[in-house]
């Protein structure tokens, strides 16, 4: 059942943002990272004010119908990229412990 904006709590949850824009866990906490999204964060939860996100939502949903943005990105831009299987190549001689140094010394 589709509810309007003010049958939901003033302080929306992962679970209401979940229920309100049909989409899973990882990607409404990811979207909950990006840049602008209307995001308070006490201790370790993440509130969302209700009028500020749906304001956020028909931004967005303006937005993407003009062409100008997607929603939601594949990473979040706070996210580390990925790192390759290959060593990065240095300049510097990687520091070795001192057990180490001293076999080598012998």
């Amino acid at each position: 059942m589709l509810l309007k904006p003010e049958d939901y709590p003033l302080t929306l949850h992962a679970k209401d943002i979940m229920e309100i824009m049909r989409l899973s866990e990882p990607t409404v906490y990811a979207l909950m990272r990006s840049k602008g999204f209307p995001l308070v964060k006490v201790g370790r939860k993440f509130l969302v004010p209700r009028d500020a996100f749906f304001e956020w939502y028909y931004e967005q949903a303006r937005a993407s119908m003009r062409g100008e943005k997607d929603i939601v990105s594949r990473r979040a831009p706070e996210e580390p990229a990925r790192r390759s299987h290959t060593a990065p190549q240095t300049t510097q001689p990687q520091k070795r412990g001192k057990r180490l140094q001293l076999l080598q010394g012998r």
